[in-house]
């Protein structure tokens, strides 16, 4: 289980946040210079990888700080704290001096959120056994 969960850290919450990071320090600045498509993939693919980077680290931290906790129980709390967390975030941007609320990001967001729910059941398939 060990080697398991370490190889979904590095593959689902790992991996995603440091993509996260490059395309929105390297790729998205540049994105306008590439063309519209570009410009719009960079500016909400930060929103995807971070739902899925978050909720994965979310999972795993459900986890590690409750031994007993079941699969079931962490992806369900790290799946809903994930995507309303976010949802929030983008909803405070609303009325946050300096920021942008896009409705795209939330739509980015629920992609993301799908692919930790479809990677994680993938991962662990007893989640759906109830375990």
């Amino acid at each position: 289980m060990q080697l398991r969960l370490f190889v979904y850290f590095v593959l689902f919450s790992l991996a995603p946040g440091l993509l996260y990071q490059f395309v929105q320090d390297e790729l998205r600045p540049g994105g306008a210079a590439i063309n519209p498509t570009a410009d719009y993939v960079f500016g909400v693919a930060p929103n995807a990888l971070g739902a899925l980077s978050a909720s994965a680290a979310l999972f795993l931290m459900v986890l590690g700080l409750d031994k007993a906790a079941r699969l079931r129980r962490a992806f369900l709390v790290s799946l809903t704290l994930g995507l309303f967390g976010l949802f929030a975030w983008e909803a405070a941007q609303l009325v946050l001096p300096g920021f942008t609320f896009d409705p795209h990001d939330l739509a980015a967001t629920a992609i993301g959120s799908t692919f930790f729910a479809a990677a994680t059941l993938l991962s662990f398939p007893e989640i759906l056994r109830g375990r």
